[in-house]
């Protein structure tokens, strides 16, 4: 009887022990030092670039010398002075340097084409590429 009396108490004891052993589990993380830590991501290497010269399709040529410059429209003189405030007239004088920009970057463009056309006999433009690319 002495053996169930202590097997019992052992079994009260163990079961307590469980109990509190699962309330109280902590998970422990070792920190990783020197060759155990993680690599560290390095940024990927810059790739090399370089400027190669290719020929621009017909198709592209034809469009950049179709193309019209941009017109700015205007409301007639008697209804611009009623609506427009100065913050308005601000917008508007950004917009139309933007478009006068972008105008000349177009223009300048054809007349390269025109020059290379007239020179060459096709259009070639040059162009950044990486190593992967060429």
């Amino acid at each position: 009887m002495e053996t169930m009396g202590s097997l019992s108490v052992q079994r009260r004891h163990g079961a307590a022990e469980a109990r509190e052993g699962s309330a109280k589990k902590i998970k422990m993380a070792k920190a990783a030092v020197g060759y155990e830590s993680p690599p560290v991501e390095r940024a990927p290497a810059k790739k090399k670039t370089k400027k190669v010269m290719k020929a621009v399709s017909q198709d592209q040529v034809d469009f950049v010398l179709a193309a019209k410059p941009t017109i700015r429209t205007r409301l007639p003189q008697d209804m611009q002075a009623r609506r427009i405030t100065e913050e308005r007239r601000r917008q508007s004088a950004a917009v139309d340097e933007i478009v006068r920009c972008n105008n000349e970057i177009l223009r300048r463009l054809q007349a390269d084409y025109r020059h290379q056309i007239d020179t060459k006999g096709c259009v070639h433009v040059e162009v950044d590429v990486t190593d992967d690319e060429s």
